[in-house]
């Protein structure tokens, strides 16, 4: 009678440890219907003394401290990266748990992180970790039009080819209708800079700011290294 052979066990397939990333969930911007809810039935808050008692000017000011943007310095930008700058050393975060607290705080403070704080576009090359950083087109069209009447300051860092070719039609985009506009055009976003070829800009590039119907600033950031400081 033959005797069996000895079965080996096989060897068992360690699998590669991969860092778990939570999805991002889809956000929506309330509806017509859910706000005009809200504002037909809330609770007037008579007996807090947040709203019984503080001025509303001084309750405002405390309700935007506590929803403008912090940096997260758990979460610095490494120096060597295109977008880490003075002051964009850091990701940047909103806390909106104000919002959540009872629906007349809502109603006063909804706005406020949409007024109060900068609108930031890098394009391109962004930081990691912001899925509209360099999409202008979705993220605008993300927000409710009550929010996009309430947006103040939109910042774009843009490399060169996108100022002369895109930019202009983002500002014509009827979702994007700011009060201010600031555009960094940084020493690496220009055409060949390493090939130190002369600054210079098409004229074109302004001719969407007349479609952005509330604008009423806009700001030029034009940075470059000292050896071309004086074509600036």
């Amino acid at each position: 009678m033959a005797i069996p052979a000895q079965l080996t066990p096989p060897t068992p397939q360690l699998i590669p440890h991969q860092e778990f990333t939570p999805p991002t969930p889809e956000l929506t911007p309330p509806t017509p219907e859910l706000i005009a809810q809200f504002i037909a039935d809330h609770n007037e808050q008579d007996n807090c003394p947040l709203f019984d008692r503080i001025p509303p000017e001084v309750r405002n000011t405390i309700f935007l401290y506590a929803l403008l943007s912090y940096e997260d310095l758990s979460a610095r930008f490494p120096d060597d990266e295109h977008y880490s700058r003075p002051e964009y050393r850091h990701a940047s975060h909103i806390d909106p748990r104000l919002l959540q607290t009872c629906r007349l705080i809502y109603l006063e403070t909804r706005f406020l992180p949409v007024m109060a704080d900068e609108h930031v576009f890098w394009c391109h090359r962004p930081p990691p970790g912001n899925r509209y950083a360099s999409n202008p087109t979705q993220y605008f069209a993300s927000l409710s039009e009550e929010q996009k009447d309430h947006v103040d300051r939109v910042h774009f860092f843009t490399q060169q080819y996108y100022l002369e070719d895109e930019f202009p039609r983002i500002c014509a985009l009827p979702n994007m209708r700011p009060r201010s506009l600031k555009i960094t055009l940084r020493h690496g976003d220009w055409w060949f800079w390493e090939d130190n070829n002369p600054l210079r800009l098409k004229s074109g590039w302004t001719a969407g700011l007349k479609d952005s119907k509330r604008l009423q600033e806009v700001i030029l950031e034009l940075e470059t290294i000292e050896r071309d400081k004086e074509q600036v």
